[in-house]
């Protein structure tokens, strides 16, 4: 069985058992942005955030979904990708934001 490692998605949805998430893989090829989902499920909470960038390796899987209509009116068919059996081979946390100052209360400017 093949398997695949998916290098530095960015964790963009948890489920709320801790248990399973969603990745985005994102590749540039001729001047156009290819991007691709992945559901991820593990046994075990995986401890990894909204924005957090992985590199995960397991077993792909992959389904067909429902058929529909895009905004061209062009009919097409989703493929649904997961890994099964994940490891996480590194993680970065998501990038914490500058805590914003507190506006200043009034006789309390320092001029």
């Amino acid at each position: 069985m093949a398997i695949i490692t998916v290098k530095e998605a960015q964790v963009t949805r948890l489920n709320n058992t801790g248990h399973g998430l969603s990745i985005l893989e994102s590749n540039t090829a001729d001047g156009k942005t290819y991007k691709r989902y992945y559901k991820v499920w593990f046994k075990e909470p995986h401890g990894l955030n909204v924005g957090d960038v992985v590199t995960i390796s397991g077993f792909p899987d992959a389904a067909i979904g429902e058929p529909y209509e895009d905004r061209t009116g062009t009919m097409r068919t989703p493929v649904n990708w997961a890994i099964n059996s994940p490891r996480i081979l590194d993680n970065a946390p998501a990038p914490a934001q500058a805590p914003q100052p507190e506006p200043w209360a009034s006789g309390d400017e320092p001029f």
